[in-house]
């Protein structure tokens, strides 16, 4: 799968979402990725880091990438469970 950018929230929701270029061409562009309402971290068009990661949730927009988070002991278990509620496929890391 081909990633053309990502969002990495990590300091205010502990992800990062990758995504495909068809999906930012769905959700209106790089310029709108970009700006807080897309993106309420850093836009990059690296893919996002996988040291920490506790699992990933791929889907056909990309993948969203989880890190733990020390205000949610369960924070993997919850994921996962959000990952399959979306249709997703969990990746344990």
């Amino acid at each position: 799968m081909t990633i053309a950018g990502s969002c990495d929230e990590r300091a205010k929701f502990y992800a990062c979402t990758e995504y495909t270029p068809d999906a930012i061409a769905a959700l209106g562009g790089e310029a709108e990725m970009r700006t807080p309402q897309r993106c309420a971290g850093a836009w990059s068009t690296a893919r996002c880091p996988t040291d920490g990661s506790i699992g990933s949730c791929a889907s056909g927009a990309g993948f969203t990438h989880f890190y733990a988070d020390p205000l949610v002991p369960d924070k993997a278990k919850q994921a996962k469970e959000g990952c399959a509620a979306t249709n997703g496929r969990w990746v344990a890391p």
